[in-house]
């Protein structure tokens, strides 16, 4: 399926699922913020795009966190570790951004439940909330003893030369 190219009514342009979740391909500029603004002072072209701004900002803060299985009162879970791997959430950033960390203190509450937690990170010592925290599926212990990749040539190109 195609769609005209609104600078330029000749050329062509793929419909992609970038179309329909952000509202144009990912290789345009993005529109200015206007979901503050009211209806009755925007263009029509203005009014879409606040539109799709709106369902945008809905559909990633309510349906997106819905894919997220919540066991969390229906199954008895462990308290967060000393030593694991875990991703910093933060509002506003894509989850391809957030900061790579690794527990270095438990800190528990009043009902032994944890809480809080001291995240090393690439630029320094975080305190942060559990429930700011995204455990890796990765055993620390067994990821210290992988060996590192040294990038280069791969080791079958090697062995058959």
């Amino acid at each position: 399926m195609y769609i005209e190219n609104k600078e330029n009514a000749e050329s062509l342009e793929v419909l992609t699922p970038a179309h329909f979740l952000k509202g144009s391909s990912y290789t345009k500029f993005p529109e200015p913020g206007i979901t503050h603004l009211r209806e009755d002072r925007l263009s029509r072209w203005q009014r879409v795009t606040q539109m799709q701004q709106h369902f945008w900002k809905r559909w990633s803060s309510e349906y997106l966190s819905l894919l997220q299985e919540r066991s969390k009162w229906r199954v008895e879970t462990s308290n967060i570790k000393v030593g694991r791997i875990v991703l910093l959430k933060e509002d506003n950033v894509p989850p391809l951004r957030w900061q790579l960390g690794c527990i270095q203190e438990v800190i528990p509450g009043g009902d032994g439940v944890i809480r809080v937690a001291m995240v090393r990170t690439a630029t320094g010592l975080i305190k942060r909330a559990v429930a700011k925290l995204a455990v890796l599926p990765i055993d620390s212990e067994i990821v210290g003893t992988l060996p590192l990749p040294t990038g280069g040539v791969c080791s079958e190109q090697i062995a058959s030369a």
